[in-house]
């Protein structure tokens, strides 16, 4: 079944994601977000052609504290919430009969 870019954003939301967007590939592996440590689609599966990015908002709070810890608290919930969402997708488009790798969502380097 084809899905449009549409269609796999709607999914998306409807898993949970305050935003969603579709990147191709090739650009991605022709233009690495880091390029001191490219982790490009084609190094993860040759096959890959698109790359879903998930988003959640992040409550406005959590960077207002004077500490450290409730950000760190918030962003540790956030990260495994997208995981979740993230699998959630995937397992859908596999219904529909395409296939999604899941990527963790860490950063390549701390100072990002």
């Amino acid at each position: 079944m084809k899905l449009t870019s549409v269609d796999v954003i709607q999914i998306a939301k409807e898993c949970g994601a305050d935003l969603a967007g579709i990147a191709g590939a090739g650009t991605l592996n022709a233009f690495p977000p880091d390029p001191r440590w490219p982790q490009t689609p084609e190094r993860m599966s040759p096959d890959a052609k698109s790359i879903i990015v998930l988003a959640l908002r992040v409550p406005v709070a959590s960077f207002r504290t004077r500490e450290p810890e409730p950000y760190q608290m918030m962003n540790m919930m956030i990260n495994r919430r997208l995981d979740k969402i993230a699998r959630r997708v995937s397992e859908k488009l596999e219904k529909r009969g395409h296939f999604g790798l899941v990527m963790n969502n860490n950063s390549t380097d701390w100072e990002l």
